[in-house]
Order: structure tokens, then C-alpha cells, then sequence
């Protein structure tokens, strides 16, 4: 199964929300959709799922078209899955009862061995009042499975959680759809949870157009522009001498006693597992990551390794 998207736009009245955007999600992929909040991720994601028609475009199906300006094949018959941030289950419905809603037919055998699959076993007689957020998700990830979709959509399915929770239900997710091959594509406006979870990022500016697309490793160590290098991180914009301007990272600057530049100190700050050291460099100031908790103070040389200099 491929999904591609073609020279879709979409306006709300005359206020423009995505322009220019082209995407393929292949088989067994896991695509994110990144990009700050109000840039058109969901928006987008709403318009693949069919919940709204584009205002310019098409989005095809192996080569079949799902929607344009003037069709588009209705949700129930796209054989799509949609997770939304909340798990929205049908709150009359036990949980064994939420996970046969989109089985055809329904099978109490095959919602229990989703149910196991997301790690949710023993609680198919609840309901959804009974349960944590992060057992709700698990719940509605299960029964979007259960309806075997061709592609799953999963719109910010973990930003109600907790740290912890988050990081344990996207790691059993990830691995729950890469042990089935389930094309994905995730709507998230978490860098890091992009940068984990996706074989290609997709990422959108503030006006709705496609920023970069890449690898996490090309978008993180190669970004194409300050928008790209900044969302993913901190970064360092410094000309380099016989180098011209460079994004460096702050954890590529190595503080160390035999480096061969030397920089002033303004400020160090602990943040547990390092700590963030503010310098002034060649009139440029540069923040570094330094995991080793140097006995740094403000007012202090330091010396330091920039890369490739």
C-alpha cells in the first residue's frame, strides 16, 4: 500500500492553512508530521482520514484518487485507522465491546488478541470510566488495529501522558507496528517523539508548507535551514573562519583542556545529566552541552573543540 498526496492546499474561508504539500507514506513506513502547533499537521491528517475535503489537490490510494475539490470517498470506506490525542472510546461500550465496533464481522477471539497485542489484557469487561488515560489509548489503538486498516493515523495519540506513560506506550506502539508493518503516519509536535519513531520526518513551517523532508538523522545533523536546525534542538549559528556560516549543535562543541580555541564563560546551568555552558567566542555567543559537569563558573577561559575547525 502507498499513500501520495499531490499539490494538496486547503483554506478555511480566504485564510490559507497548507499550501504545496506533497508526501508518500510507503509500505510498512512510519512517516511523522511535525512542526509547531496551529501549522496545519492535523489539519492535514484530517483531510487524508476524509473527515474534510481539500481545497486544491488529490490524495491517492495506490494510485487510486481518495479525494479532490470535487469527490471524496467517505471515512467508513477508506480503510483507514485514526487515533486521535484523546481516545475518544464510545463510553457505553465495555472494552471488549469498543474493539469489535469496526471488526467485520465482529470476533470476541480476535479483539482479545489485539488487546494482548497493545499489552491490555484482563480488563475486557470495563468501561472507559475505569480506565487511565494511558489505558485508553491502548484501548483505541487496539480497536483501530482490530479493523486491520491499510494505513493508520495517528494524530498526537500520546501528548495527554505523562512522561513516563508516553515513553513507555510510543515504545510498544513502535514496536507493535514495525513487528506488523502497518503504514503509519504520526501528527506530533514533539521533536524528540518524531526524531524516535519515524523512518521519514515530514516537517511543516508556520505557514503550512513543507519545510524538509528526510531521515531523523539528515533533518537532525543535516537541516537546510534555521527553522529545520532549530526545531529539533538547540543550535549554534557561528561563521567559522574559512567556513562561513555553520549550525553546530551545542553537544558537537567538546570542552576540553587541551582545545585550541578559547572562549569567556557567562553562565552555567544544571540540567541533571549535563549542563548547559553559555560562552562568548570571537564575539559570537555559543552554548554547549557538556556532559561531563566540568568545575565551571562565570568569569572563567575555557578551552574547546568546535567541529571540523
Amino acid at each position: 500500500m502507498t499513500l501520495q498526496v499531490r499539490a494538496l492546499a486547503h483554506r478555511y474561508g480566504t485564510r490559507p492553512i497548507l499550501s504545496g504539500i506533497d508526501l508518500d507514506v510507503g509500505a510498512a513506513e512510519t512517516v511523522c508530521l511535525a512542526g509547531e502547533s496551529g501549522c496545519g499537521k492535523s489539519t492535514l491528517l484530517r483531510l487524508i482520514a476524509g473527515l474534510e475535503r481539500p481545497s486544491e489537490g488529490t490524495i491517492l490510494r495506490n494510485g487510486e484518487c481518495l479525494s479532490s475539490p470535487t469527490a471524496s470517498l467517505p471515512p467508513e470506506q477508506r480503510r483507514m485507522g485514526l487515533v486521535f490525542q484523546q481516545a475518544a472510546l464510545f463510553p457505553h461500550l465495555s472494552v471488549l465491546e469498543n474493539v469489535c465496533f469496526g471488526m467485520r464481522p465482529p470476533s470476541r477471539a480476535k479483539a482479545l488478541e489485539w488487546l494482548e497485542q497493545v499489552r491490555f489484557q484482563g480488563r475486557e469487561e470495563d468501561y472507559p470510566h475505569m480506565l487511565s488515560g494511558g489505558q485508553q489509548q491502548r484501548v483505541a489503538l487496539a480497536r483501530a488495529l482490530a479493523a486491520e486498516p491499510e494505513i493508520l493515523l495517528l494524530d498526537e495519540p500520546f501528548a495527554s501522558l505523562d512522561y513516563a506513560l508516553r515513553k513507555e506506550i510510543r515504545a510498544d506502539v513502535q514496536a507493535l507496528l514495525r513487528a506488523r508493518g502497518i503504514p503509519t503516519l504520526l501528527v506530533t509536535h514533539d521533536p524528540q517523539e518524531a526524531l524516535q519513531m519515524a523512518d521519514r520526518i515530514i516537517l511543516l513551517n508556520p505557514q503550512g508548507r513543507i519545510e524538509q523532508i528526510g531521515t531523523p538523522r539528515a533533518l537532525y545533523c543535516h537541516p537546510r535551514t534555521d527553522y529545520a536546525a532549530r526545531f529539533f534542538g538547540a543550535a549554534n549559528r557561528l561563521t567559522l573562519p574559512g567556513k562561513g556560516p555553520q549550525m553546530v549543535r551545542p553537544e558537537q562543541i567538546m570542552l576540553s583542556a587541551d582545545g585550541p580555541e578559547t572562549a569567556h564563560v557567562r553562565a552555567v546551568t544544571f540540567s541533571g545529566s549535563h549542563q548547559w555552558v553559555e560562552l562568548e567566542w570571537d564575539a559570537q555567543i555559543i552554548f554547549a552541552k557538556d556532559y561531563r559537569h566540568l568545575p565551571l563558573q562565570a568569569g572563567q577561559s575555557v578551552r574547546f573543540h568546535l567541529p571540523d575547525a
